[in-house]
Parts: structure tokens; C-alpha cells; sequence
């Protein structure tokens, strides 16, 4: 929590992060429909294809309920980390029955202690909801390993793959390999069995997508879009000279990002090796690291095939890297822990961790209103948005950042905006001009002869333009001579 929090209630998200989030806010204010998502009425961006939109959808209903986009994310990426962080108990505990209760908490440590995760949590990403459906995939999928209701865990595990792949594409696909690597690692299964189990899965997730094509059928070409734009294009990539170079980005990530769990295991391997006399070698817990180690790598590797990379892509994967980490340090720990003095030992880490934990919920609210990043661009948009009431249409013209500027001015204000003026004629223009207008302080404003400037914000970077009063009462006579014509 002292790590999580530290800029949880803080302001300023990463770019896709704003971008989603406007998303999902115009979709709460019924701007775009499930199918036809927008972040606003730029002509250019236009309506969105670049992902699969079920983690979208699921935000909106936060932002609906809450009514604003800070406290929804917040909110949300909580509930996400819940998730996560349960399900990995549920394997955990499946993986390992006997173990200690404490050792749950040793599992989170391994998953915590990876910066990219603590990041990703304070921002809203789409992989922050994927690895919720692939974590569970995964417990469910473990369940049916070990004849646990065995048709219940194949079905779900098919479906929550389903649900994965809807949150943020084929990335989402990788626990099919779960009872391959299951055979492979344990032999308590045939090949042909492990086969039958993956096509049982795969023909679950199939009939998902059907289901889904059938019940709503502009979901079928809202996916062709998202084939032919996102896909293609990430496979492909850019003609560029350092495309290959690029694509191995992802294993410099898988290295780098996890690196303390890779040194904590590197001084476990050595502890088994040099230490057989103070702890024999547990194979049981050897395999299951072994299993959730692959499956990690399975998550990861894979992604070489795009040319489109980025550090976050490797989250999905990172809560079964944590697993395998702790399968094989702890049976390590355990030994340490029967030591003696180890009561008093365990007894001052309980405490500090008690002291640790009520920091790490104090410094959020202490942090509360700071500015993680985009400051400027943040304050100057919070004083025109409190000139403007929510819903308000805004057309926006700015020479930089304009595509942060427009998804801040739909996540922070709740505002409508549009550069949809550009494409009109100038006589649609006249007819029917939009009340509020803002333009960064280089961009020339003579054009505009229609707005005056508002004076009265000390904004550093963005300038709020209204109708000047003569064109505003012409609009509004003509508004109220549209009904009586019709």
C-alpha cells in the first residue's frame, strides 16, 4: 500500500490512459455507442478501433455511477489490484496446499516488488483488466487440472479467456497453453489429454465469439476494423531499420523490470546448491516455479511478433513470473522461520509491517490534489472547465498536445469537444455556431471575429473564447425557429 498509494490521489495519467478514460467518459454521457467508441469529435482520430472495447465498457459504468472520471479510476484500479491479488492467493493456495498463511502475503510481495506493476495501477490501462480475466483463467483452469469440478474450470476457463482477448486482444490468449505446459511439467497427464483439455478451452472461446457475432451483430464489424487498422499494422510495423531491434525490446522489459525476483531467485538456486545440508530440494515446489515460470514467459514472448511495443504489455504476464518466484523460495523460508528467535524475529516484522501498512494509507490523502504529471495543461483546463457546465460542446484548436489537451477537456470538465468545426463550410458555421471555443495563447485568433476572449482566467497555455452576445442571440432565435418549421 506505501508503494501503491504513494500516487494513487494524485493528478495526470499517461497517455493512453487519458485516452481510454475520455472514451469511457463520453460513453457514460451517451457519446458514441458500445460499438462506435470516440474519444471525441476530432475528424482525424475519429471513432476508435485500436482495441478490443470490453474494459471500456466496464469503466463507463464507474464513471456513470460516480459521476467523475478521478474518483471512477481510482475506484476501478483498486478493485482490478483486489482481483489480481486474490486470484493469485486462489492459485496459490491450489498450487500449494499445505503452506503457511503468512506465505500468501510472501506471493503479493513477489508481484509488488515489480515497478511496472505498481504503475500500471495508478494509472487506468487496459491490461489492468485483462490480468484479472487471465489470472482467473488460470484458477480455474488449475482446478480442472487437479479434478476439481472439471467441466465447471474448462468452461470458465474458456470463458474468462474470452473475456481476457475482449479487453485487450490476442495477448489475452496465452493460458491455452496452461495444460500443455501442465503435461510437460508434471506428466500427471497425457499429451493427448492435455490436447483435448486446450481444444475444449479453445472451442469454448470460439463459441464465445460466435454467441457475441450473432446476439450483436455490429461487434462483427467493429472486430474487422480492429483486425485490419490495429493488427496488421502492429504484426507489420513500420518500415523502419531498427524493427527488429525493436521487437526484442520485450525481452530487455522481461529482464529488467522483474529483476529483483530474478536475483532472489538466482540466491535461492545457490542456497539449494551449496546448502543441501540446511535444506534438501523440494521437487514438488521446484515444478510449480517451473510451471508459472513458463507460463510467464509464454505471456511475454510472444509479443515479439509485433512490431508495436511497450514496457506494460508484459503485465498480464508478471503475476505468474511472482508465482514461481515464490514457489521457489519458499520452502527456504519456511526453514528460516523454525530457526529460533525467530518468534521475536517475526513478531518485529509484524509490526513494522503494521506501521508500514497505516503510512501507506495516510500519504495517498496527503498526496491528495498533487500533480503527478501534465500540471500545466491540468490547471489551465480546470479553471475553463469551471466556466462551462458539464456536456457543454467545446471546439478546441491547439498547435501542441491537442491530443492530450481534448481527452483532459472530456475527463476533467465531462465536455464534449469537437474540431468538427474545421471540416465544416463556413455557412454551417454561421448558422449554428458553438457557444464556447478554446484555443492555445500562440494560435492566431483573428480568424474567430465571432468570440470574444474571457479575461477574467489567469490560464498559462489555453485561452476560453465565448460567443460574443450579438451571434449568440441570433443562434438562439434560430434554435427556437427550428420546432416551428418543423
Amino acid at each position: 500500500m506505501l508503494i501503491f498509494g504513494y500516487q494513487l490521489l494524485t493528478k495526470g495519467l499517461f497517455g493512453d490512459s487519458i485516452f481510454y478514460s475520455a472514451m469511457a467518459q463520453n460513453l457514460s454521457n451517451e457519446i458514441g455507442t458500445a460499438w462506435h467508441l470516440t474519444n471525441s469529435g476530432h475528424p482525424v482520430l475519429g471513432e476508435f478501433y485500436g482495441h478490443p472495447p470490453l474494459a471500456i465498457w466496464m469503466f463507463s459504468y464507474f464513471i456513470h455511477l460516480l459521476q467523475e472520471a478521478f474518483w471512477a479510476e481510482r475506484l476501478f484500479s483498486i478493485l482490478n489490484l483486489s482481483f489480481i491479488l486474490w486470484g493469485m492467493s486462489k492459485i496459490w493456495k491450489l498450487s500449494n496446499p499445505n503452506s503457511a498463511p503468512w506465505s500468501t502475503w510472501w506471493v503479493w510481495i513477489c508481484w509488488i516488488i515489480i515497478p511496472i506493476n505498481i504503475w500500471s495501477f495508478q494509472q487506468y490501462m487496459l491490461e489492468n483488466t485483462m490480468t484479472v480475466f487471465i489470472v482467473w483463467s488460470v484458477y480455474f483452469g488449475l482446478l480442472a487440472s487437479q479434478q476439481q469440478k472439471h467441466k465447471l474450470g474448462i468452461s470458465l476457463m474458456g470463458l474468462f479467456i474470452f473475456l481476457a482477448t475482449l479487453s485487450k486482444g490476442p495477448v489475452g490468449l496465452f493460458p491455452l497453453v496452461f495444460f500443455l505446459l501442465y503435461w510437460l511439467v508434471f506428466r500427471s497427464i497425457s499429451f493427448s489429454k492435455g490436447l483435448f483439455l486446450t481444444s475444449l478451452i479453445l472451442g469454448t472461446l470460439l463459441l464465445s465469439y460466435v454467441f457475441l457475432f450473432l446476439v450483436e451483430p455490429e461487434s462483427f464489424a467493429y472486430f474487422e476494423q480492429y483486425y485490419q487498422r490495429q493488427l496488421i499494422n502492429s504484426i507489420n510495423g513500420a518500415a523502419a531499420e531498427n524493427t527488429f531491434q525493436e521487437r526484442l525490446y520485450v525481452l530487455e522489459w522481461l529482464f529488467l523490470e522483474p529483476l529483483a525476483l530474478w536475483i532472489i531467485a538466482f540466491l535461492s538456486l545457490s542456497f539449494y546448491t551449496f546448502k543441501k545440508n540446511f535444506i534438501s530440494p523440494v521437487s514438488t515446489s521446484k515444478k510449480w516455479a517451473l510451471l508459472f515460470l513458463l507460463l510467464g514467459l509464454a505471456g511475454t514472448v510472444p509479443i515479439m511478433i509485433s512490431a508495436k511495443q511497450g514496457r506494460f504489455y508484459i503485465i498480464p504476464a508478471m503475476p505468474f513470473i511472482a508465482l514461481a518466484i515464490a514457489h521457489l523460495t519458499q520452502p527456504i523460508l519456511v526453514q528460516l522461520l523454525q530457526h529460533k528467535g525467530t518468534a521475536l524475529r517475526l513478531k518485529i516484522v509484524s509490526y513494522l509491517g503494521l506501521l508500514l501498512l497505516l503510512i501507506g494509507i495516510t500519504i495517498p490523502f496527503l498526496r491528495y490534489g498533487a500533480y503527478s504529471r501534465d500540471q500545466l495543461i491540468l490547471e489551465d483546463i480546470e479553471m475553463l472547465s469551471s466556466k462551462m457546465k458539464r456536456n457543454e460542446k467545446v471546439l478546441v484548436r491547439t498547435l501542441q498536445a491537442a491530443y492530450s489537451t481534448e481527452c483532459y477537456l472530456v475527463r476533467v470538465g465531462g465536455l464534449s469537444t469537437s474540431n468538427s468545426m474545421w471540416a465544416k463550410t463556413a455557412k454551417e458555421e454561421r448558422n449554428n455556431p458553438t457557444t464556447y471555443l478554446i484555443l492555445e495563447k500562440t494560435f492566431p485568433s483573428k480568424s474567430f471575429y465571432q468570440y470574444q476572449k474571457d479575461t477574467t482566467l489567469n490560464t498559462e497555455w489555453l485561452d476560453l473564447y465565448t460567443l460574443k452576445p450579438y451571434f449568440q442571440k441570433l443562434k438562439d432565435e434560430r434554435l427556437q425557429e427550428e420546432p416551428m418549421l418543423e
